[in-house]
């Protein structure tokens, strides 16, 4: 396997971090937009039980959709909390202190690239950055050799 196909499985594997993330939030905000409905003065105040005319759910079919919804995000939340944990548990295992940093700030916390170059004082090219060679030897599946290109 090539440096750069390991390289691509650390990164694929540290994007689940994120996109774990992202889909919780647009769960709960899925989640928060059917709660307001359900607790919404024109469908808690109507006799028909919330029925507008049509085939719309009941009342007691959307609190159970709601509850089916919420064990669903805490579901993912576990799923990213041990996300987190192995890969901190990797990262850690690296023996620069600003490839560690700049790897949670990226992959554990979110922070976009140019904010962590920033914030690091170093630089970004548009195809690459000198931020840092990244040793990959805790994650198994890359080489001891610098990527060639940026995670980005």
């Amino acid at each position: 396997m090539t440096d750069q196909t390991f390289a691509q499985r650390a990164k694929n594997y540290l994007s689940q971090i994120q996109k774990t993330d992202q889909l919780i939030q647009r769960l709960t905000e899925t989640a928060g937009t059917l709660r307001s409905r359900l607790t919404s003065p024109r469908s808690a105040g109507r006799s028909d039980g919330g029925r507008a005319s049509g085939p719309k759910d009941s009342l007691g079919e959307a609190a159970a959709r709601l509850m089916d919804l919420e064990g669903e995000i805490d579901r993912r939340i576990n799923t990213l909390v041990a996300q987190k944990s192995d890969a901190l548990s990797r990262i850690w295992k690296i023996s620069d202190q600003d490839q560690k940093n700049i790897l949670i700030a990226r992959y554990v916390n979110g922070v976009k690239w140019e904010k962590i170059a920033l914030e690091l004082n170093f630089s970004m090219r548009k195809q690459s950055c000198t931020m840092f060679p990244p040793s990959w030897e805790p994650f198994r599946w890359t080489s001891r050799k610098a990527f060639p290109k940026c995670l980005t």
